[in-house]
């Protein structure tokens, strides 16, 4: 018992050091890793971005807190060509952009609270995954709750409420799956033929 207790311990000071804490605001993640947030976190900046992308190989774990934007601000962007990176469970609110990657081949955005942001998520690149979030406008006239850049993708199993457009797809050979939509314009808007499937709207004025 005394050697799996140790075992376990040391399994979990392994995960804890493996993870690159984020403290404070703005934030460029550079080389490839895990980070994490330690709190709630907002910055001071009038502008800009909270946490950058640069590098592949990389998941972001809000682990269950939050990130605040104030006027211009866009919390988690990659602009640069990355692969494999993963951002996940947390909450991003009152930004311009709440998640985008705009190059980004197989990522994924998984389990984040977007609320109250003029994107809330934008993928772009190849083969990206974009599962069970929830976005949330409490402004129905107002933003894009998921936009779709990025070819081959799957969207699957989000909860989209209150905004101008919910899901605006510009991107070749998507699916988009087991998503719901309520007091939406348009819930969802294909410039690009996809494939849908089981989705669900209720008070969207066109679906």
């Amino acid at each position: 018992l005394f050697i799996f207790c140790m075992l376990i311990g040391l399994a979990y000071s392994n995960n804890a050091a493996a993870c690159t804490a984020i403290n404070s605001l703005p934030f460029a993640i550079t080389t490839p890793g895990q980070y994490c947030l330690t709190s709630d976190l907002q910055s001071s900046a009038a502008n800009g971005i909270q946490i950058s992308i640069g590098a592949s190989n990389v998941t972001l774990n809000l682990g269950g807190f939050s990130l605040k934007c104030i006027a211009g601000q866009n919390a988690i962007m990659g602009s640069q060509s990355v692969s494999n990176v993963s951002i996940e469970n947390g909450s991003v609110r009152d930004c311009n952009y709440a998640v985008a990657l705009s190059a980004c081949t197989s990522c994924s955005v998984k389990n984040i609270n977007a609320i109250n942001n003029a994107v809330g998520i934008s993928v772009g690149g190849f083969a990206a995954i974009v599962e069970h979030n929830q976005i949330r406008n409490d402004n129905p006239n107002s933003g894009t709750s998921i936009l779709v850049n990025a070819n081959a993708s799957l969207i699957d199993g989000d909860h989209i409420s209150g905004s101008i457009t919910g899901i605006f797809n510009r991107g070749k050979g998507n699916i988009f799956r087991g998503n719901s939509f309520s007091m939406c314009q348009t819930a969802m808007r294909l410039d690009v033929r996809a494939t849908y499937q089981d989705n669900l709207t209720q008070l969207c004025s066109t679906t």
